[in-house]
């Protein structure tokens, strides 16, 4: 049974391996032609520049995403925890991880609307998203652009709030 998966750990510690000894061959070569310096300030300099190389190249394979890239992935994920859960049970938990998000309502601006043959509005958001009315009759839209509010709701559902209407509608997310 062990011996399935020794070829693919021997493959991932050569990965491991050949990326760390790229970053030690420019720190190696740095550090290898500063001692041959006669002055020593010079030499102090060289070594200075290549510890900063040295940081400068650690910081890049280390980058942490940012507060901004987390509230972009949160808002693009905003109602999308029921979209599409796998049957595996595996895959889904690694979804239900991937789905938490702490925030309960998001503003969105509206650049098309429509209407469904049962009444139901369906509006087309600035950053792709898609979302439909679930009940009720023809609720008026206004013309053009405009924002909306989506909060959670109850039981894993959302809601809206229109700038013509100041009650709670509920939607779907549908894309």
């Amino acid at each position: 049974m062990l011996k399935k998966y020794i070829p693919s750990f021997v493959f991932c510690a050569g990965l491991l391996f050949l990326s760390g000894s790229a970053v030690a061959d420019t720190q190696r070569s740095a550090m290898i032609s500063c001692p041959k310096i006669p002055e020593a300030e010079a030499r102090l300099k060289c070594f200075d520049l290549a510890a900063e190389k040295y940081a400068r190249e650690m910081n890049g394979m280390q980058r942490k995403e940012t507060k901004a890239n987390a509230s972009q992935k949160k808002a693009a994920t905003f109602g999308q925890g029921y979209l599409k859960t796998s049957p595996d049970p595996k895959v889904r938990k690694a979804q239900e991880r991937g789905t938490e998000t702490e925030l309960n309502k998001i503003e969105y601006t509206v650049i098309k609307s429509q209407y469904s043959p049962h009444k139901k509005f369906i509006l087309y958001m600035q950053n792709g998203q898609v979302w439909q009315q679930k009940d009720g009759g023809r609720i008026p839209l206004p013309k053009g652009n405009f924002k909306v509010i989506i909060k959670k709701g109850a039981l894993g559902g959302y809601n809206i709030i229109l700038p013509t209407r100041r009650s709670v509608i509920k939607v779907k997310r549908v894309r």
